[in-house]
């Protein structure tokens, strides 16, 4: 547990252009022509993803595939579409609390979801938590962030961290791969101050 330091975590400066960014690393792990859909939050799936009411995961409330999808798309299609959301809205914004523990989105393994380009002042938080289906090899997500960098934990930790004035969770350097586990709970991404445009990825893989 770290205290507050805002030099350490504002937004940073970055040279590459945005666009140069997103060629290389919108689903870096798949090809132009694999398949993946926009769920309702303008993320979008490739792979298999449960979404599960928190207090009883015997039972999905929704499951989402692409690869059984008909709104499905190509890879190359959904990075087009990202880059211009991301020219023509700049700065849409990010949850300013941590999403609500009634939900959680279940990855099965080989999936990956790539967030919404996004922006805002103070800490920001996804709309979502995820966590690894059982039985996939273990609990561990890889999550990477770009544009800018950030955070991921659980919800008590998030909650501390938008709260207590003490950074909790675990950091994500801009564009590193990270494999982060919170057993069985779920897993959240955070960041502050983020530069317009930043997105995660977050995936049930092997290193």
């Amino acid at each position: 547990m770290l205290s507050l330091n805002v030099t350490q975590i504002h937004a940073a400066e970055y040279s590459d252009s945005q666009e140069t960014v997103f060629s290389k690393t919108v689903f870096p792990d798949l090809s132009d022509d694999d398949l993946v859909i926009e769920l309702p939050d303008g993320g979008y799936l490739y792979g298999k993803c449960e979404v599960y009411d928190i207090s009883d995961q015997t039972s999905p409330i929704i499951i989402y595939d692409s690869t059984m999808d008909s709104n499905a798309i190509p890879v190359k299609k959904a990075r087009n579409r990202i880059k211009y959301r991301q020219t023509a809205f700049p700065t849409q914004t990010y949850g300013a609390n941590p999403p609500g523990t009634d939900t959680i989105y279940v990855l099965d393994y080989g999936s990956e979801y790539n967030s919404n380009p996004f922006s805002g002042n103070g800490w920001r938080f996804s709309g979502k938590q995820f966590k690894a289906k059982s039985g996939t090899g273990g609990d561990y997500l890889r999550w990477t962030s770009y544009i800018d960098s950030g955070r991921v934990g659980n919800y008590n930790e998030a909650y501390a961290t938008k709260n207590s004035g003490t950074i909790q969770g675990t950091a994500l350097e801009i564009g590193v791969p990270i494999w982060n586990s919170e057993g069985n709970l779920g897993q959240i991404y955070y960041t502050y101050n983020p530069l317009a445009g930043t997105y995660y990825n977050v995936a049930n893989i092997n290193g």
